[in-house]
């Protein structure tokens, strides 16, 4: 069987009030030469009733009988995507119309890029917009701005499937910024870059995971060894990538406790 051009990769747990606008939104691109890889996290609502209904044959389900949470429900829908460029995207988001192919065409024009996402139209439960979320736009800039902190939406992106699993794919013990952590690594690889256009629609509501919190010392270690691994591939100092670590996380601090 010939491999997609692109696999669509969306993890889901109990994501049923979502998911079918999810689905059609890929299965509708213009772009038709992907395949749907669906990873159902031990979903115990009617997410699997709406993919049983899927008759579209570029449509492969994976189900997990016990729950692993987003890393562990990506790196087990990675060991099974077929193509070469894996497109992410979260189940309760929406691809909005030519999003895989403005991605195709960028990530073919430009070997360089390991990773690329997009700005975003920001709806609500009800899928209305209620707002838009920019990005910084350059390799070099989103390299700055990655030092920093966090300059991808997860949900938009775009990446080399060989380099992200010769990586080891999702750190299974960073918790809440599994994202982040893994363009940090990608970042040592290659460049990453951003598309201006608004290509997704990024569901705000109230059951969304989209937490920062930094409390668990893993996570912390394992992106301030990110940040160093990036400086190092750039012939940068390391001391200077620890002190971007410390404002990161006093950052980070700062906002828990303002949320409290």
């Amino acid at each position: 069987m010939r491999s997609p051009a692109v696999s669509v990769l969306m993890p889901v747990h109990n994501g049923a009030p979502f998911l079918l606008e999810a689905l059609d939104s890929v299965l509708s691109q213009g772009f038709t030469d992907l395949e749907l890889v669906v990873v159902d996290d031990a979903s115990d609502d009617s997410t699997a009733t709406i993919l049983d209904a899927v008759e579209d044959p570029r449509l492969r389900r994976l189900r997990l009988e016990q729950r692993t949470r987003a890393p562990g429900a990506l790196n087990a829908g990675l060991e099974v995507c077929r193509a070469p460029l894996v497109a992410r995207l979260d189940a309760d988001d929406r691809c909005l119309a030519g999003r895989i192919e403005r991605q195709v065409e960028t990530m073919e024009r430009r070997p360089d890029l390991v990773g690329l996402g997009t700005s975003a139209v920001l709806i609500d439960s009800g899928g209305r917009p209620i707002g838009r979320r920019n990005v910084t736009t350059g390799s070099a800039a989103v390299l700055r701005r990655l030092r920093w902190r966090n300059a991808l939406i997860s949900s938009s992106v775009m990446f080399r499937r060989e380099v992200v699993s010769a990586l080891g794919g999702y750190s299974l013990v960073v918790k809440r910024s599994e994202d982040y952590e893994l363009w940090l690594r990608l970042a040592a690889e290659g460049e990453l870059d951003n598309l201006g256009e608004c290509l997704i629609a990024y569901r705000v509501h109230p059951d969304q995971n989209s937490s920062t919190k930094i409390n668990n010392p893993a996570t912390r270690s394992g992106i301030g060894k990110a940040r160093k691994a990036v400086a190092r591939s750039r012939g940068e100092s390391e001391r200077l990538a620890a002190w971007r670590q410390w404002v990161w996380v006093e950052a980070q601090r700062w906002g828990d406790l303002r949320r409290r």
